[in-house]
């Protein structure tokens, strides 16, 4: 339940005990999530992917954010992923990202 709870989030659905939505909303949520990504614009499949990481919704994304995603998509890959995924690989990798982006002088 903990992997489709964080999936679903991560494609901006929750399965929340306190969510007033219904499973048909979600499944309408993630539909439209994919079709965005199929057929949409650059500009929505760029605020679909900024959205994915911004979780709270304040317009930027902290590291924190990006590591809870970045986690939850190794869980998905399972023990089995190539090369080995170790309990600190999402941390070394949102470092490393944060690393580039955040010391990058804008152009």
């Amino acid at each position: 339940m903990r992997a489709l709870n964080s999936t679903l989030h991560d494609c901006g659905c929750s399965l929340s005990s306190t969510s007033a939505s219904t499973l048909p909303d979600l499944l309408q949520e993630f539909v439209t999530g994919l079709s965005v990504l199929a057929r949409g614009t650059i500009h929505e499949k760029l605020q679909w992917a900024f959205n994915l990481y911004d979780t709270d919704d304040d317009g930027v994304i902290t590291r924190e954010e990006l590591l809870d995603v970045v986690s939850a998509i190794y869980d998905l890959m399972g023990k089995y992923a190539e090369p080995v995924i170790t309990p600190d690989t999402a941390s070394e990798h949102v470092d490393r990202v944060f690393q580039v982006l955040v010391f990058r002088p804008l152009l």
